[in-house]
């Protein structure tokens, strides 16, 4: 069920986006923590988060981020040729 979900929201628009260009390591984590509290304190289920494909450091972050925050229930990798290896979608818990 989760997969249709974070699917689902890849082609949705009106996914909530956070975008991490630009920023360092410690501002991209404590930003996307930010953004995920925010997020399921809304209600939303499904988030989108750039990180870009550069040179991985803050994929690194959305990644190690992801897997250790209590309010992630499952992520994976954009599957859309556009968003291949620059985009993250995490389902949040409810």
């Amino acid at each position: 069920m989760s997969g249709n979900v974070l699917f689902a929201a890849q082609l949705n628009e009106d996914t909530p986006t956070i975008d991490l260009h630009g920023l360092t390591k410690q501002n991209a984590k404590y930003e996307l923590e930010f953004f995920l509290d925010h997020s399921r304190t809304a209600g939303e289920r499904v988030v989108r988060i750039i990180h870009g494909r550069g040179q991985g450091y803050l994929k690194e972050v959305v990644l190690d981020t992801l897997e250790s925050d209590p309010l992630v229930k499952k992520f994976e990798q954009a599957q859309a040729q556009h968003e291949l290896g620059g985009v993250t979608y995490a389902e949040l818990r409810q």
